[in-house]
């Protein structure tokens, strides 16, 4: 099992490169509905969304096991779930979810946040087309978040 980097973008970089082996890999499909869930039937794989690829890959999942992020430390569960939200295009509550803020949601603080943000060509929530709609489109969108992220060092 690898340790997660503590960076969202850093963070990002890592499931994108795990959502591709997944893509590749006979024992998974990806589909964003499902963390790390077994085949129920023969038909097909183990599916997994752009975290639950992570906890294939990075943390050494089995593709005959049920996993979410709760199952588990509470850093990794965070990371899990700010993955869920940056996948959607809500940067800010990946970022909220990972720690990376030390702020309430609500904070004044936030607003400076954002202009880091905006300085990196980003906003709080990012249009991001479907992962089902698009793939190629949906990878680009993220590589465009993840450049983002790592441009505004977070």
């Amino acid at each position: 099992m690898k340790a997660l980097p503590n960076k969202l973008g850093e963070l990002m970089r890592v499931a994108l490169v795990d959502e591709a082996k997944a893509h590749r890999s006979p024992k998974y499909r990806v589909n964003m509905r499902d963390w790390h869930v077994p085949a129920r039937h023969a038909r097909h794989q183990c599916d997994v969304c752009l975290a639950g690829a992570v906890m294939a890959f990075s943390l050494d999942g089995s593709p005959e096991h049920h996993l979410e992020p709760w199952e588990f430390d509470q850093d990794v569960e965070k990371k899990m779930m700010a993955l869920d939200s940056v996948r959607k295009g809500s940067i800010m509550d990946a970022l909220i979810e990972m720690g990376s803020l030390g702020l309430n949601p609500t904070s004044i603080e936030v607003e400076d946040f954002e202009e880091k943000l905006l300085a990196s060509g980003l906003v709080r929530n990012e249009k991001v087309t479907g992962h089902r709609t698009d793939r190629l489109q949906w990878r680009k969108d993220m590589i465009r978040i993840m450049r983002g992220l790592q441009r505004a060092d977070v």
